[in-house]
């Protein structure tokens, strides 16, 4: 069946009200059925339902039955079609589209790589590993279970294990199995990442080395895996998170594991980044409820705090924060008092995001620098709140939590409001600034010895205060450039996956950095640096006026009040007389 005819069917089989019906309760009449819409927050009813469109008068939301869907569960088009057709009996298999040639190919690369790395875990090279995994409560029973592994320290075993099982040595790099003529994990203990399918796409490879600078490392991004939108866990979670209406988000491989083997299995992973919108995409059909399990340290707090955006991006979902006690993760703290209290202290101690948000930005920063807090982390995220009841509450719990009064939270909130484009723009200015970064990157990877004045760039690079994984390679780079090296013709392999990735663009765009004089370009981006630095600190000096307006606010305030009890003394005192 052709694509538009497919379409058309479907939407023939349709009741748009009972769809909707399912999920949002209406009052029909007129013409029309009447609802709270479920794409934002409101008391009134706005969000009308007719017999082929639905529109919301409050968010503007509009579209027909594919449309709904498509919002509601944050499906692709294709798939919000093939939702619909199982559910109305339209067949939709002429919508699958066929998967590229190589893609048969790499994933039997990576079953081969996952049924090798088993054998090598249960093999005398695996020794280390066993002891290891013996160390931190693991069973053998899990070892089977969960499909762990491990990866040589031998620099070629898996390569020359594909090679026998006649696997292209083009399919295994592209795929992440080897950097260049070399195993791209060397002596780890390996977690294999699968799709909602329970394909094998990845490796999380943990290393056994107590010197080892990079404690995990991931495959990295390419055709079958994608660290951001994917959840370690899922397959083996989503049974249990469906039944529940609920997931638990945790930081690490050894957390999941621990979790699901005491039985809480509706449990995920995020695979050290943050939980973000996409991986609230691929499960946001089957839940209700995040709880974010974090480490009980800093770290953990921060990333906590770090989802409370998603709060708003998904308004029908509740999203609560359980945080551990200092010095405990999960693994930790199931081993210690078991399932049947760590699902206790869930219940008990989860706190929602928002309120969780709030309590850290406050609890971390002295009372001296809660004025710069409230314009830099607290006046964005109240402006993100669309209803006003709602915003009403949280600004007086930010009142509660600084001491700063309600009027006056409410007074900068009014005036520092910024016009719609504003996001936008930031988002522009950062993605040049990274731009300027992986141009410096590049230039100094392509330059001859000779060519670059070393001390000169050396300093720059110490003033561009990258992560410590991109400065590390900075200095690698320049270090190959003092013994006369061209970083060009370097096999960078134990580098981090996130520069890791930045060298595979750089070659990827060789002709970008095809520059006659490496040093001039070098040079054009010194100075496009340090002005974007002095724009910096004018916008620095424009929120401390801001700032410093709101204290004196402040004290006008408490003046007046002082004033107003003065004069009112002064007068009850003359009626007395």
């Amino acid at each position: 069946m052709e694509f538009n005819a497919t379409k058309e069917s479907i939407l023939a089989r349709v009741s748009l009200t009972d769809l909707i019906g399912e999920t949002v309760r209406l009052k029909r009449g007129h013409g029309r059925a009447l609802g709270l819409c479920p794409f934002h927050e409101e008391s009134t009813p706005s969000f009308n339902v007719y017999d082929d469109r639905f529109y919301c008068f409050g968010c503007k939301a509009s579209g027909d039955a594919i449309e709904f869907v498509r919002k509601q569960q944050g499906l692709g088009f294709i798939e919000a079609l093939q939702y619909l057709g199982n559910k109305y009996g339209v067949d939709t298999s002429g919508l699958v589209r066929k998967k590229p040639s190589h893609h048969k190919n790499h994933t039997q690369a990576m079953q081969l790589a996952h049924d090798y790395y088993r054998q090598c875990l249960a093999s005398p090279v695996g020794k280390q590993a066993l002891t290891y995994l013996e160390s931190r409560k693991v069973s053998a029973e899990d070892i089977r279970t969960y499909g762990l592994g491990y990866a040589p320290a031998d620099g070629a075993a898996l390569a020359r294990y594909l090679h026998q099982h006649k696997v292209k040595t083009q399919d295994a790099q592209a795929v992440s199995l080897m950097s260049y003529r070399r195993d791209f994990f060397r002596d780890r203990l390996m977690f294999p990442i699968h799709d909602i399918k329970g394909a094998v796409v990845g490796f999380a490879g943990r290393s056994l080395a107590k010197d080892n600078k990079i404690k995990y490392l991931n495959s990295r991004d390419n055709a079958l895996f994608h660290k951001k939108k994917t959840l370690f866990g899922l397959a083996a979670a989503l049974q249990a998170i469906a039944d529940k209406k609920s997931v638990i988000v945790v930081e690490g491989y050894f957390d999941w594991l621990r979790l699901h083997k005491a039985g809480i299995t509706n449990t995920v992973c995020c695979m050290g980044t943050a939980f973000s919108e996409q991986h609230l995409k691929s499960i946001k059909r089957y839940i209700s409820e995040v709880v974010l399990l974090f480490d009980g340290d800093n770290a953990g707090t921060e990333a906590a705090a770090q989802a409370v955006s998603l709060v708003y991006a998904a308004p029908n979902i509740e999203f609560n924060v359980c945080q551990l006690p200092a010095g405990e993760d999960p693994d930790s703290y199931v081993l210690r008092v078991g399932s049947d209290a760590t699902l206790a202290y869930l219940q008990e101690k989860r706190t929602p995001v928002s309120d969780f948000f709030i309590t850290h930005k406050f609890k971390n920063n002295r009372p001296e620098h809660y004025l710069q807090v409230m314009s830099n982390e607290i006046l964005p995220f109240l402006r993100m709140i669309r209803s006003g009841m709602e915003k009403d509450l949280i600004i007086s719990k930010v009142a509660t939590a600084s001491n700063i009064s309600v009027e006056q939270i409410k007074l900068e909130l009014q005036q520092q409001r910024k016009p719609e484009y504003s996001k936008a723009n930031s988002s522009q200015q950062f993605d040049k600034l990274s731009a300027l970064q992986e141009e410096f990157c590049g230039h100094l990877y392509y330059a001859d010895p000779d060519e670059v004045r070393l001390k000169e760039v050396a300093d720059f690079a110490v003033n561009l205060r990258l992560a410590p994984s991109y400065m590390e390679f900075i200095s690698y780079m320049l270090s190959n450039l003092r013994a006369g090296n061209k970083n060009s013709d370097h096999d960078f392999t134990d580098i981090a996956p996130d520069v890791a990735s930045l060298v595979d663009k750089i070659k990827r765009n060789e002709k970008a950095y095809s520059h006659p004089n490496h040093y001039d370009a070098i040079q054009v981006i010194i100075k496009a640096m340090h002005l974007r630095k002095t724009r910096s600190n004018i916008s620095m000096l424009h929120t401390k006026i801001n700032n410093d307006n709101l204290h004196v606010l402040g004290e006008i305030r408490t003046l007046k009040q002082h004033s107003d009890k003065m004069h009112q003394e002064c007068f009850s005192q003359g009626d007395k007389e």
